[in-house]
């Protein structure tokens, strides 16, 4: 390899980070209708995925609610048993 080695395909000598000049003029400004086609998309998926968390965590919930009230109420029935024994 020799020492003056370039990037291959950078035959303009431009700096790595600067925009082509080529593309520069091609830039078009983005329309409102594309942000709110992309925004609605975006809340679809971020609705979908609660939807899904939400149905994976609520069984779980309900059925460590009536565990909870069938213990309690275990507890009270043998409370109220020895009392009027």
């Amino acid at each position: 390899m020799s020492e003056d080695s370039e990037v291959p395909g950078d035959a303009s000598g431009q700096e790595p980070d600067q925009p082509i000049a080529a593309l520069a003029e091609l830039e078009q400004d983005i329309s409102p209708t594309f942000f709110n086609v992309v925004r609605k998309k975006i809340h679809r998926r971020t609705a979908a995925a609660q939807v899904v968390s939400f149905s994976w965590s609520v069984p779980k919930m309900i059925f460590f609610e009536l565990a909870d009230i069938f213990t309690r109420l275990l507890m009270l029935a043998g409370k109220r048993k020895g009392r009027s024994l």
